[in-house]
């Protein structure tokens, strides 16, 4: 009888053990779990690092057309404009006046392009009658001011209105080209440093609708 008491002490000591053994294994690594969680809790979190987005290039560009009509060597010719907006009477007109806003038009369209990426393109466009029934600042000098004036705007095409041909095509084609000195020119220039080129080399004329009996 003390044998089997005996017994069952000593087996109940040893399973006693055992579990406090097999515990403790699991206590230490819930403790290394919570030293771990607090380490991580203090490190630093890395920055993270913006890649930039590269804008795919426009395919597209600004591009505007500037153009006048029927100016007539009207070079130094003012009017009187009353601007609505405030009613105040100004005076406008002449070459100075137009080339002003025409370079102020330009000048607009390029820094609202840049500020959207985009290139921009401004072409100047004459629509016929830049010449013919003019004043005598223009008419005493065969209208070769005004074309000078057309250079200095940078007008790059034009379109032959039929004031062009008042004097006919030999004169239109000496006035584009300065093949001649005009007789007119050449009087009123007398003791002047006065030299004319013609037109602009670079500048094209729109001309479908007329033929030229001698070539077709």
């Amino acid at each position: 009888m003390w044998k089997r008491t005996l017994l069952t002490s000593l087996l109940a000591v040893h399973l006693t053990a055992a579990s406090a053994f097999a515990s403790e294994p699991a206590q230490t690594n819930q403790t290394k779990s919570h030293k771990d969680l607090a380490k991580t809790e203090n490190v630093k979190k890395a920055p993270v690092k913006k890649i930039p987005v590269k804008k795919a290039k426009s395919k597209t560009v600004d591009f505007q057309m500037l153009a006048i009509n029927d100016f007539h060597g009207n070079l130094d010719t003012v009017g009187k404009f009353v601007d609505p907006k405030d009613g105040k009477e100004l005076e406008v007109g002449g070459a100075a006046y137009l080339a002003t806003h025409l370079n102020m038009a330009e000048q607009n369209m390029k820094e609202q392009s840049k500020e959207e990426g985009l290139k921009s393109y401004t072409l100047r466009v004459h629509a016929g009658d830049i010449v013919g029934a003019s004043p005598p600042i223009s008419a005493l000098l065969q209208d070769e001011p005004t074309m000078a004036a057309i250079n200095q705007m940078n007008f790059k095409v034009g379109v032959l209105g039929n004031h062009e041909f008042d004097e006919g095509i030999p004169e239109l084609k000496r006035m584009l080209y300065a093949t001649t000195v005009h007789p007119n020119v050449k009087e009123y220039t007398k003791g002047f440093n006065y030299h004319y080129k013609g037109i602009d080399k670079d500048f094209d004329y729109l001309a479908a609708n007329v033929v030229d009996k001698n070539t077709g």
